[in-house]
């Protein structure tokens, strides 16, 4: 632990990454132009129709086989106005859904939040924009955490898909085109940002703590884990052994602080 826990302490607020340094994605509005970008088959990241796809396949994995819809094909809005009440264009009895994929055939409503809730907004409003000229439609719910107790009323019947799952089926797809890596780097990067801030997390450490956590490894012996199997599970072992020692350590301070305290309020 002596040894270890200083190549463990840099601060992560520390690490470069575009959307912390902005603070971009702390309002849904910001996010959903992003996510809505991606959508677009003529989007700027020059990847086509490919996010669409994979979102879709998402959406569709969540669906009845017999009523799963086109994977690309779809115009993208934003901020579009669903219908009021009983069908009423009337604005104050609207919702605003976040995201549209519109075709003739079929239509996905997205309401974008940070969790998986509707928080406020009419689900039957979502999904009668999607159905209007009798398309087949879902409502999705696109978050950062999936909570389903949160998914109250028609929203328990709303297509659940995190920011995690559709960023690391993009991930994917990115990484086996060396072409278009090669061929767009700014894109690249900015996805590369993307990922990391909301699929990775920050990165644990830079080359130099990496080293100093390696050689820390192996001046206390404990190097043979690298050479242990499954790497999974011996990374989790790994930690929860630190994480023993640390809950210990606390809870012995915490014994030692107890008496001290106690006479401290008595003296009051």
């Amino acid at each position: 632990m002596t040894a270890l826990v200083p190549s463990l302490s840099r601060s992560l607020a520390e690490q470069f990454n575009v959307f912390r340094v902005m603070h971009h994605g702390t309002h849904e509005k910001q996010l959903s132009n992003v996510f809505a970008w991606l959508l677009t088959k003529e989007g700027t990241h020059e990847l086509g129709d490919a996010p669409q796809g994979l979102f879709l396949d998402l959406v569709n994995a969540a669906l009845p086989a017999e009523v799963r819809l086109p994977r690309t094909g779809y115009e993208v809005g934003q901020e579009v106005v669903t219908p009021g009440n009983e069908g009423n264009p009337d604005p104050e009895s609207a919702d605003i859904s976040d995201i549209l994929l519109s075709s003739p055939e079929a239509a996905v409503v997205v309401e974008n939040f940070g969790t998986s809730d509707g928080h406020g907004h009419d689900y039957y409003r979502y999904l009668a924009l999607g159905t209007t000229g009798g398309r087949d439609a879902v409502v999705v719910l696109l978050c950062q955490r999936h909570v389903p107790h949160l998914q109250r009323g028609g929203w328990r019947n709303a297509a659940v898909v995190t920011y995690a799952e559709f960023l690391s089926a993009l991930r994917t797809h990115v990484s086996r085109d060396q072409k278009w890596m090669q061929q767009h780097p700014d894109q690249h990067v900015f996805l590369r940002q993307l990922f990391e801030h909301f699929v990775e997390g920050p990165a644990a450490m830079n080359t130099d703590d990496t080293l100093a956590f390696l050689t820390a490894m192996c001046e206390t012996g404990e190097s043979a884990r690298y050479g242990y199997q499954p790497r999974d599970r011996v990374a989790q072992e790994f930690g929860d052994l630190i994480a023993a020692q640390a809950r210990c350590q606390l809870k012995e301070s915490r014994a030692m602080l107890e008496p001290e305290v106690f006479a401290q309020r008595r003296g009051r």
